[in-house]
């Protein structure tokens, strides 16, 4: 079974542009879909419907995050915010938009941390700005989406 959901989420992280719309209707779906390991660990995590239809989402989406330094707290702060109905608002746009909203709103949180920043620190904050405002450029300027992110390996088989 688990060989058949890996297929279904390749699927669905290759085409999510057109599978948006039912994605967004799954969002808080808690039935058990998937065992993932994250790639800096050994412990195994059982993962719902919803968080994995949020993390196909988000490998597509966030895609600026490449362009960032992250500890992990910051990690988290940066997990762009997709909804059910951020997804009724935006289940008709095409990938390369998304993926400007979402450096559009990475844009925005960077901005603050450099507000908040001591002066060692906005200089590096500066240099992500300066790459996220080139990555949303050439994104605008080609009218095509980037590379998406990667998404976490799953177990594959029982354990």
């Amino acid at each position: 079974a688990q060989q058949q959901v890996a297929a279904a989420r390749k699927e669905l992280y290759e085409n999510c542009d057109k599978a948006l719309p039912a994605l967004v209707e799954v969002l808080d779906d808690k039935r058990y879909c998937m065992t993932i390991r994250p790639v800096d660990g050994d412990n195994f995590y059982n993962h719902s419907v919803g968080q994995i239809v949020r993390q196909v989402i988000a490998a597509n989406l966030e895609v600026y995050r490449s362009h960032l330094r992250f500890s992990k707290p910051r990690w988290n702060k940066y997990t762009f915010p997709v909804s059910k109905e951020w997804g009724q608002l935006h289940k008709s746009l095409p990938l390369e938009k998304l993926q400007v909203e979402a450096i559009d709103w990475a844009i925005g949180m960077v901005k603050t941390e450099i507000k908040e920043a001591g002066e060692t620190q906005q200089a590096e904050l500066t240099k992500e700005l300066i790459a996220l405002e080139k990555l949303r450029n050439e994104i605008s300027q080609s009218g095509k989406p980037v590379k998406r992110g990667n998404m976490f390996p799953m177990v594959t088989k029982d354990r």
